[in-house]
């Protein structure tokens, strides 16, 4: 689509004829779903609100991990646990199989377009918009997210046994590791 075929030198529309595979927006420019490039409009907010969303979750489910105790628990709270996980890995796994352009007969088509939906990608929050990326760094923003999540994680954890429970961050490790296997 960032290449619709033609003379040499030819992309989509906003698109610098200049990069390689068309892959580069023009100034002020963001990429769209149809392959073109489209301008900026109030993306900047929509990305510290998602920042500041993820904060909030990973504190969160590290808050929710200081307060069980994992002795006490239930077996109907574990397995709720395992349920909710496994959700999440097919509901993950149809949405890379609704990312190839494949034609599936119904239902399964309609399946894939709600989970489609209601799957966020990376590309839809339009970084360009933010600061000026190269491809590859955009990427590696992408890969990196993981380490982001533990880092924060981490954040949480040193403040959390420092301040609240002013104790060794080694004493409650336990807590860093169920918040990390319940992200991840």
């Amino acid at each position: 689509l960032r290449c619709p075929g033609g003379l040499p030198g030819t992309c989509a529309a906003g698109r610098l004829n200049t990069s390689l595979g068309c892959t580069s927006c023009k100034e002020g420019l963001a990429p769209s779903v149809d392959g073109t490039c489209e301008v900026c409009s109030g993306e900047v907010a929509v990305l510290v609100a998602v920042a500041v969303f993820l904060v909030l979750a990973v504190t969160g489910v590290y808050v929710m991990a200081a307060r069980q105790n994992p002795a006490t628990q239930q077996s109907s709270v574990v397995l709720l646990a395992c349920v909710f996980g496994q959700l999440v890995s097919v509901l993950q796994q149809l949405g890379v199989l609704g990312a190839f352009s494949v034609t599936v007969p119904a239902p399964f088509d309609e399946i894939l377009a709600v989970v489609k939906a209601i799957n966020p990608s990376a590309n839809s929050l339009n970084l360009k918009c933010a600061a000026d990326f190269s491809p590859v760094a955009s990427f590696s923003l992408q890969v990196f997210i993981v380490i982001l999540f533990i880092m924060i994680s981490v954040a949480v954890h040193i403040i959390s046994t420092k301040i609240v429970y002013k104790t060794s961050v080694f004493r409650r490790q336990y807590v860093l590791t169920v918040t990390c296997g319940t992200i991840f």
